[in-house]
């Protein structure tokens, strides 16, 4: 009998959900990061990176010992609304749901022959699905990896077409860093460079 009490519920809060977001596109991301051995450039790189303070989300490993956060990490929030709050769900429903995946698919090729490559050190890779919301509505994805010294910093929003502004360093030195904003489309693959090191992110619609 508590089984199916918790069915009903579990069906009831799933409609509710639908209804309140209007359904929102869900996109698999695929980011890849490596390191540049051969640095071929005498440029010096004196400015930092002036890292987002506000409207971040976290990405954590679940293997990660210290983790004491899901990596649905922004719909807690709307749960606890469920409890304490008995207005429409719309208003405390949120408007971007990350999940992690753990699969590289449409990298999978690219990070073999990175890891074949002398030239190059892959550093790590990082997938997960998630919706993409308007702009002003749009949050940061944060994902560090102290280990391998990187972090990222992702954002995608839709604004007549779809955008994405990435941040990211290494070597925990916030002058190495890259910081761009672009128009991207569906079922593309995206590199973003600097001297010493390069980010590949991929986009597709589920």
């Amino acid at each position: 009998m508590k089984f199916y009490k918790f069915i009903s519920f579990f069906i009831l809060i799933y409609t509710n959900i639908i209804l309140a977001n209007d359904y929102q596109q869900e996109y698999k991301i695929e980011v890849l990061i490596f390191k540049n051995i051969q640095i071929n450039t005498q440029e010096t790189f004196k400015s930092l990176l002036n890292l987002p303070d506000k409207d971040i989300i976290k990405l954590y490993d679940e293997d990660n010992i210290n983790n004491v956060y899901s990596n649905f990490s922004n719909i807690s929030d709307f749960f606890i609304g469920l409890i304490n709050d008995k207005n429409d769900l719309s208003q405390s429903y949120p408007k971007i749901l990350f999940r992690d995946d753990k699969s590289l698919q449409t990298l999978n090729k690219l990070n073999i022959n990175i890891l074949k490559d002398k030239n190059l050190e892959l550093l790590g890779s990082k997938s997960w699905i998630q919706t993409i919301p308007k702009n002003n509505e749009s949050k940061f994805l944060k994902y560090d990896d102290p280990e391998n010294k990187y972090t990222f910093y992702l954002k995608l929003y839709k604004k007549r077409f779809m955008h994405i502004h990435l941040m990211g360093y290494i070597d925990d030195e916030l002058s190495i860093y890259i910081n761009e904003e672009k128009r991207l489309f569906n079922e593309e693959i995206y590199l973003f460079d600097h001297p010493y090191f390069g980010i590949i992110v991929s986009i597709n619609e589920i």
